[in-house]
């Protein structure tokens, strides 16, 4: 039931974005906002990271926040609400499930995993190569469309579980961070 209920997700977003003409002609967050909130159906934290609220931080400025802002006005995670945080700085990154590293504070990387090490934070990027650098899930651009790739050494470090059935759907997965 949740393989078919995963396909059907997956299947209505892609052709939502196939009627939106989402191709390389720059970022329309949309797409990833989308994903964001299903990747939340199919990844299990550690009970100890449960408040009152599922909060997704975004480092610095970017074109992602309001469509997350939006996002989380009408939808939840496991009954909770969605809260979307901005840091900054990677020193005020605090207390969130998820964390965007937009493409241009991607050389944050290094010190994101390092304040993050101890936490169950997912880390969430959109620049090549940083899946094998250690970011949990990372947006890549593949023939045009955008697809994601999975670092499952990093999800395993923070203790986060990532359903097989999202897996399929990687375009990559990486073992080692």
């Amino acid at each position: 039931m949740k393989k078919a209920r995963l396909i059907i997700v997956v299947a209505a977003a892609f052709m939502l974005l196939l009627q939106n003409g989402l191709k390389a002609q720059g970022t329309d967050y949309k797409f990833h906002t989308v994903f964001i909130y299903n990747f939340t159906k199919y990844i299990k934290w550690p009970d100890d990271t449960q408040g009152n609220s599922f909060v997704i931080g975004v480092l610095g400025k970017s074109g992602i926040t309001n469509p997350l802002k939006e996002m989380a006005a009408s939808k939840t995670v496991n009954g909770k609400p969605i809260e979307v945080k901005v840091f900054n700085s990677i020193d005020e990154i605090k207390d969130c499930q998820m964390i965007f590293l937009p493409s241009n504070q991607s050389k944050e990387l290094a010190a994101m995993r390092t304040k993050l090490a101890n936490t169950s934070t997912l880390i969430i990027s959109e620049k090549s190569g940083l899946a094998q650098q250690g970011s949990a899930i990372n947006f890549v651009m593949n023939d045009g469309r955008w697809k994601f790739e999975v670092n499952q050494a990093s999800t395993d470090l923070h203790g986060l579980k990532i359903s097989q059935e999202l897996l399929k759907f990687a375009l990559k997965i990486y073992t080692e961070v």
